[in-house]
């Protein structure tokens, strides 16, 4: 009862919803958006809550994988065509209807992703108000993450336990979760700095890189509850590198293989995050608070690559930790705006979070 009537009281503009939800559906992304410029935090806000609808779809366990793509593939034809906030209410019905009831919607975490997805026709209708020069930036982007998820979901519909089968589609499917995210940034990133064309190309070539090694981290650091959701998102040319079968993998056999195949895949990781300092050190200084959106995910990322590489499965003495400590977090935001002011600065600031 008193979530519903916080959810009632929630007001209808953009800014009201993104502070509403935000900080209920990402906590991490709540943290570092409050960076941006005040229009920029509406802006991406709402575009980021776009994508956790699409998300929430993807993960709502009461559906069935031809409803998720049913409802998937009528969502792009409705936001492809620009229709409004009103179009989406026979969205939302036929969602309703074809939902059953799961146990994930008393998750109080999760509950709130799904109260997201009701929702989305005010999250619409406030996006709609944007500048022109938003929805430009984020139009592509959105689109391709709600027909990526869907074809996802299509190609994997009949197996019983999904998993990718090279590392090539990993990247793919990266793209779409993640990728699409960074590239909106981007988007919006080189429409502030259009006329520095240097910056411009960086940007362009490495938006990619960034939200990869942010999705691979997150990938790796709960790789071994992927059964909990009967994907496997490691895959299995990796597991065959390693000599591990899926039965291996999800009964948490042979932890030394499953431990080196994690290091591998996290060498992997390091390459997109290196490539991801090259796009931070191209954002222009005076776009300061680009720069610390920016900075605060990428040296979490490296920390936490720290913590997954030392982290050991199934030791008594020594238990799996990947989540850096309140007090490090806190060091990170204090420091954060110094090491961004110039690229040597910065550079410092990355070397401490890898050697620390």
């Amino acid at each position: 009862a008193q979530k519903t009537a916080a959810i009632a009281a929630f007001g209808q503009s953009g800014k009201e919803l993104v502070d509403f939800f935000l900080p209920k559906v990402s906590r991490t992304f709540a943290l570092t958006i409050q960076v941006l410029p005040a229009a920029d935090y509406i802006a991406v806000g709402l575009a980021y809550l776009i994508c956790r609808i699409l998300d929430s779809l993807e993960d709502t366990l009461g559906l069935s994988d031809p409803n998720k793509v049913l409802l998937l593939r009528q969502f792009a034809r409705l936001y492809k065509q620009n229709k409004p906030a009103e179009a989406y209410l026979s969205w939302l019905r036929m969602l309703e209807k074809k939902k059953k009831p799961s146990p994930a919607d008393t998750n109080d975490l999760l509950s709130f992703e799904y109260d997201l997805l009701h929702h989305s026709d005010k999250v619409i209708a406030a996006y709609r108000q944007l500048p022109p020069h938003y929805s430009q930036a984020f139009k592509a982007p959105i689109l391709q993450m709600a027909l990526g998820m869907a074809h996802f979901i299509e190609k994997y519909q009949d197996k019983k336990i999904k998993q990718l089968s090279t590392d090539a589609e990993l990247d793919q499917y990266c793209y779409i979760v993640a990728g699409t995210v960074g590239q909106l940034l981007s988007n919006l990133f080189i429409h502030k700095i259009h006329s520095d064309t240097q910056a411009t190309k960086i940007l362009q070539q490495h938006s990619q890189d960034f939200a990869f090694a942010l999705q691979r981290i997150n990938i790796l650091k709960d790789f071994l509850k992927d059964k909990n959701r009967k994907w496997i998102y490691i895959p299995k040319s990796m597991l065959k590198k390693h000599s591990l079968s899926q039965k291996d993998f999800l009964n948490h056999r042979s932890l030394d293989k499953l431990k080196a195949l994690q290091l591998d895949m996290l060498a992997k990781t390091e390459e997109f995050s290196a490539k991801a300092i090259v796009y931070l050190k191209a954002l222009p200084l005076h776009c300061f608070r680009y720069r610390l959106f920016c900075y605060l995910p990428l040296v979490i990322a490296i920390r936490t690559t720290k913590l997954l590489k030392k982290a050991e499965f199934g030791h008594p003495s020594k238990p799996y930790r990947h989540k850096i400590k309140r007090m490090e977090i806190r060091l990170i935001l204090i420091s954060a705006p110094l090491f961004v002011l110039h690229n040597w600065l910065l550079n410092f600031g990355i070397f401490l979070a890898r050697k620390l």
